[in-house]
């Protein structure tokens, strides 16, 4: 795990050396085990790094390749060594002891750029050319790691994070409105930006070229290149799945420190505590939960049932006791700087990290992802219909508890987009005495679908994975600030081999008979309780949301700000809608999570 920056100049008045010693400051209070400034060529370089995998302790950064006139540095974790090992025809012997940048220098000098759709695992990292003085700069296919970047007409500037580029001299701090606006409304902004007009950031599965003062990005990889290949069968599926998964967890316990799980007691993070149980037999596994006296959100009944089966050396954080006025405020967690305004629960994750960091854990597990890649979706209703399995269709749809709303929502919706849809809506609201105007109605119907859009359930997923939002959520995730306290946290179920695979096979494998994730529960029969295995529900943390908004109420810094700025940087349906909310005496949860997001915002800004 790695901290880095760098400074290229473009000219005589800039001085990369002092640029990047302002840049590198932001990391001081940071937990190195190697601190490194470098320059040459007109690139100035920090790297400061935090040993997670046993060969980080041996990889000297930047590594340089004087032959090829290369500087490799980067933030890197690869997984797939084996078979990079063998596809680059290195000695066994050597290949369990070279390190990953090593690793990546050799697939580069192999394949150059395209050796980033052959590196699996999280990394963001950079190349520099010094004889040509050209830079790359490269993200891996899902994008944990991330990398932002700015440009002025003395010097390109990059750096792991997008608050140590405002350390620098001619970047300003001005704020990027339409990506507020946006981040309030749908969660997402687009994929190359940031909230900073000045500051810009290298999407997943990408690559930036830089040379001579233009810069270029191409995308590599995306999820809409997985094909589909529907060929293997339901079972054959979940003993592949199981095994993917669990090599999954293998590679990423590769660990140079304590190794650790966040176990919430759903069937994700129990998926991956397990795995990593039956891996090691000889040490009881340890793992950190989220625990609550509320018994809305408490997932202790679960958590128990897999003590019985695997011992585990259980950390419970008490969520609902913690100092959300003092010490888990905004206020003080922001006073510690941050690139995005936080998730919801980042103050009881926060509390987890800090105990892991008192316990020497470097690297956590976690079951992030497990619902978008393993849970499906109803809309296989529509690829029924469009393939005439009329049995599939018929069973599907008796199995829905809400039947009009499956027809509605995943049959009607991809069979009838856009201003159809509206157009039925009006006749129904017609139907039911409503006033609508024909001309509307006509003029609605008039528009019908190309029919070249996919709209199966498998692009739908496609979709949701690398939708803005999600792309946002791998950036800005409080999983980002566990790097603050030393601590490393990787995701199984975002290994690009179990999403390439989850998304090539039968989406009907995955939502059956109205339930979510039925490949992952078959595959995990057997070394899963039960209990576990085929629950449906899920923990619902509103009291959780209240207890928060509570805290913050007596000091909430959007009470701070003048009017006139809160108007400039949110739009005025926005505000109207807050005063809404305010004259009622009980939010429901949209009410809520919106004043969340405001004040939220309104405390990352000041």
């Amino acid at each position: 795990m790695t901290d880095f920056c760098g400074v290229l100049s473009l000219g005589q008045a800039a001085h990369s050396g002092e640029l990047i010693t302002a840049m590198a400051g932001f990391w001081n209070a940071r937990c190195h085990d190697r601190r490194i400034n470098y320059q040459e060529a007109g690139l100035a370089l920090f790297h400061g790094a935090r040993w997670t995998t046993p060969e980080a302790c041996l990889e000297e950064q930047p590594l340089i390749d004087a032959h090829r006139g290369l500087l490799i540095f980067g933030d890197i974790r690869i997984d797939n060594r084996q078979q990079l090992a063998s596809d680059l025809r290195l000695r066994t012997s050597s290949a369990a002891k070279i390190t990953d940048i090593e690793m990546v220098r050799s697939a580069y000098a192999a394949w150059g750029n395209n050796c980033f759709e052959r590196l699996e695992g999280d990394y963001c990292l950079a190349i520099f050319n010094t004889l040509s003085h050209k830079l790359l700069l490269a993200r891996d296919h899902i994008g944990f790691k991330p990398v932002f970047y700015a440009h002025t007409k003395e010097y390109f500037a990059f750096a792991t994070e997008a608050a140590a580029l405002l350390e620098l001299p001619g970047i300003r701090r001005s704020l990027d409105r339409e990506s507020l606006q946006a981040s309030l409304l749908s969660d997402a902004i687009p994929a190359d930006r940031t909230y900073f007009q000045d500051l810009s950031r290298l999407p997943a599965g990408s690559v930036l070229h830089y040379s001579d003062g233009q810069q270029r990005v191409r995308r590599y990889w995306s999820f809409s290149d997985i094909e589909p290949d529907v060929q293997i069968g339901e079972q054959e599926a979940a003993e592949q799945l199981r095994q993917l998964l669990a090599e999954a967890v293998r590679v990423r316990s590769r660990c140079h420190g304590g190794l650790a799980t966040e176990l919430s007691g759903g069937l994700d993070s129990s998926t991956v505590t397990s795995l990593l149980a039956l891996q090691d037999k000889t040490h009881p596994t340890r793992c950190y939960s989220l625990r609550s006296s509320s018994a809305g959100w408490d997932e202790g009944v679960y958590i128990d049932e897999l003590a019985k089966k695997y011992p585990l050396q259980r950390t419970p954080i008490p969520a609902d006791q913690l100092d959300y006025e003092q010490r888990f405020s905004l206020k003080t967690i922001y006073s510690h700087g941050s690139d995005w305004p936080l998730d919801l629960m980042f103050a009881p994750h926060l509390a987890l990290a800090d105990q892991a960091q008192q316990d020497g854990v470097r690297v956590i597990l976690t079951g992030q992802g497990g619902d978008e890649v393993t849970q499906g979706s109803p809309r296989v209703i529509y690829d029924y219909w469009r393939s005439r399995e009329w049995r599939n269709f018929a069973n599907e749809l008796a199995a829905s508890e809400h039947k009009w709303w499956m027809l509605r929502s995943h049959l009607l919706s991809p069979i009838l987009p856009g201003k159809l849809r509206r157009g039925l809506r009006a006749a129904m609201q017609m139907a039911s005495g409503k006033d609508i105007g024909a001309a509307q109605l006509q003029s609605a119907a008039a528009h019908r679908p190309s029919g070249r859009e996919d709209r199966s359930s498998s692009a739908r997923i496609r979709h949701l994975l690398e939708s803005e939002e999600a792309a946002l959520w791998r950036d800005a995730s409080v999983y980002r600030l566990y790097g603050h306290r030393g601590i490393e946290v990787r995701h199984p179920f975002y290994d690009i081999r179990v999403i390439k695979f989850c998304l090539q096979i039968d989406p009907g494998y995955h939502f059956n008979q109205g339930c979510f994730k039925q490949l992952l529960r078959k595959s995990c029969a057997g070394f899963l309780p039960d209990l576990i295995r085929l629950r449906r529900d899920k923990a619902e943390f509103d009291s959780l949301v209240l207890q928060q908004l509570a805290a913050e109420q007596e000091h909430a810094a959007i009470d701070s700000f003048e009017p006139a700025v809160l108007e400039k940087l949110f739009s005025p349906q926005v505000w109207q809608f807050r005063n809404q909310i305010h004259a009622k005496a009980n939010w429901d949860h949209a009410e809520a999570m919106l004043e969340w997001k405001l004040r939220n915002l309104a405390s990352w800004l000041q």
